[in-house]
């Protein structure tokens, strides 16, 4: 299978993306990741949809596309929202590959952050050490151990030879339904990450 790589966008973001809700002193404020669904129209990995109201921070992006939100809710209801601040999320897909592949791709460092499961996504939150060039990251699977009790799945990032720089902080958000198909809580997989700050590790999640 060819291989599809993409380029992170890197941003620095100024607060934390680890909880569901943050208190700045002014209200209750939520950050999630959403996939757009048309004029200011979200829809959470939960299949909650929310609209945005807030006139003076209206959004334009194309539906399908997965977006970091920040808001605060406008109704009881909860589907209402005024949107604080969003941006685009880098997307890619798992991939079924050769397992050569995988042993000889590119596995540099990243400061891991947290990964999760939402629907048929896998999101991460990470840091990496950029100066000049793009770098990619890339999510395989071993072909021929698609179907076995546990399924590892390798996140592999390649810095394309760039210098030391500032950590900047990335999300990413990987469609793990070409391969996997639909989620029902009867696959096991466990996501291998090489860290800075733990090692090499794993997350485990029931798909």
């Amino acid at each position: 299978m060819k291989k599809i790589s993409f380029l992170i966008f890197l941003f620095v973001c100024l607060f934390s993306c680890t909880e569901d809700d943050v208190d700045y002193g002014l209200g209750e404020y939520y950050e999630e990741i959403a996939t757009a669904a048309g004029e200011e129209i979200f829809i959470l990995d939960n299949g909650k949809t929310l609209i945005n109201i807030n006139t003076s921070y209206p959004t334009s992006f194309e539906a399908g596309q997965r977006i970091y939100l920040k808001y605060i809710y406008s109704d009881e209801d909860k589907e209402k929202i005024n949107i604080r601040s969003a941006g685009r999320v880098t997307q890619g897909i798992l991939e079924a590959v050769e397992e050569e592949k995988i042993l000889n791709h590119p596995d540099d460092l990243i400061e891991f952050e947290s990964a999760w499961l939402g629907n048929h996504y896998l999101n991460a939150l990470f840091y990496i050490e950029h100066k000049s060039s793009p770098h990619s990251v890339s999510l395989w699977v071993d072909e021929q151990k698609t179907g076995t009790d546990v399924i590892n799945i390798y996140f592999l990032h390649d810095r394309k030879d760039d210098e030391r720089g500032v950590p900047s902080f990335s999300t990413v958000s990987f469609d793990l339904y070409p391969v996997l198909g639909e989620p029902n809580g009867e696959k096991k997989i466990k996501v291998h990450f090489n860290t800075t700050n733990y090692g090499k590790r794993f997350s485990e999640f029931n798909y």
